[in-house]
């Protein structure tokens, strides 16, 4: 055997035996070795005959039905004291150390046609339970579980078929409850304390304070489509006489010719007055060397002396084979203001107060 070479030392393949495939590589005695059944997948790495890494799959039972599935089995990774990598990853933590780490399923699709499932699943770092998992719908109430003994968590979602009725509880401790009113409208309950009213609308959500000791706010969430490449998603805040509204629009169909568009519009603040912000972004991308950019925007506000006039910007950036001309245009108290950049050939300036050449 050659340096950088890999030699298959046995490969068995029979209808009766398992399927088997040992390896040796040149650099060491390092053998790998596979084992395949129809219930049983072992990959196992050894140096000369002491075995370092092992990994088993085992699949104590399968069903397939028409309209049913279920599989159920157990995985184990069992690192040997001497391999590279247990004394690694115990010499960067103590909670990454382990010589077994198993972990035991139960997946099953009850009635596909239904969306009835049992899903189950128990970690364990040796003798030490980290994690269990199940998610069972089969019967009411739903719920869906997770614990994790070594953080000292519980965490159990329950959902009542009959009332339709969400309930979290965290080490058995009622965290938050989702409660249905009239209509498309839920109550939100915070460690048994009601704080917040839902109400799904289409292409909208509405929601308000019902805290006593909480003012009364209440926030719009509203969509356009579904898309995330073009869309407008609108936030608008009411509290009072004072009104927000925030309205974020973008076409990204193409990237190399899209646009995004800002608007902030709002009223009834003592400080601000009604102010408005807006600002349009539109590009085209033909490559790295020639892009154009242009851009507009808008800044009042009644509340303050700096900007009770509106402050109104355009600009345009052009890249033609690397070279750029740039044009800035800033309109305030209707003096306007320009910067100009051209690399070629050179010319720089700030309207009204110099340029160059």
């Amino acid at each position: 055997m050659t340096k950088d070479t890999l030699e298959i030392l046995d490969v068995e393949v029979t209808n009766v035996h398992a399927k088997k495939c040992a390896l040796i590589v040149n650099f060491s005695s390092m053998k790998f070795l596979v084992k395949i059944t129809p219930t049983m997948i072992t990959y196992e790495l050894f140096d000369g005959e002491l075995s370092l890494i092992k990994y088993v799959n085992q699949l104590n039972k399968m069903e397939v039905g028409t309209n049913s599935y279920l599989l159920k089995g157990v995985s184990n990774l069992h690192l040997n004291e001497k391999s590279y990598l247990y004394k690694a990853k115990c010499f960067v933590s103590s909670s990454l150390c382990f010589k077994d780490f198993t972990t035991n399923y139960h997946l099953e699709v009850v009635d596909k046609t239904a969306g009835k499932v049992n899903v189950q699943v128990n970690v364990m770092k040796d003798t030490l339970a980290i994690l269990h998992a199940e998610v069972i719908n089969v019967e009411v109430p739903y719920k869906i579980t997770l614990k994790a003994p070594v953080l000292l968590l519980e965490m159990v979602v329950d959902y009542e078929l009959s009332t339709r009725q969400w309930t979290v509880m965290m080490n058995k401790i009622s965290l938050l409850k989702v409660n249905p009113t009239i209509g498309n409208q839920y109550e939100l309950h915070v460690y048994e304390v009601p704080l917040l009213q839902v109400a799904l609308l289409k292409k909208q959500v509405k929601i308000s304070t019902i805290t006593k000791d909480v003012p009364a706010i209440t926030a719009i969430i509203s969509w356009k489509t579904f898309s995330i490449f073009e869309n407008t998603v609108g936030v608008q805040l009411l509290y009072k006489q004072i009104a927000h509204k925030t309205l974020f629009g973008w076409n990204m169909n193409q990237l190399k010719k899209a646009f995004v568009d800002i608007k902030v519009t709002g009223s009834g603040t003592p400080i601000l007055g009604d102010y408005k912000l807006l600002h349009h972004l539109n590009w085209y991308i033909t490559d790295i060397k020639n892009l154009d950019f242009e851009w507009n925007g808008k800044v009042l506000s009644t509340g303050l002396a700096l900007l009770n006039k509106p402050l109104v910007t355009d600009g345009k950036l052009k890249i033609n084979n690397y070279v750029i001309e740039m044009k800035l245009v800033e309109n305030y108290m209707n003096e306007p203001y320009t910067l100009i950049l051209h690399t070629k050939p050179l010319k720089l300036a700030l309207l009204p107060f110099f340029a160059y050449p």
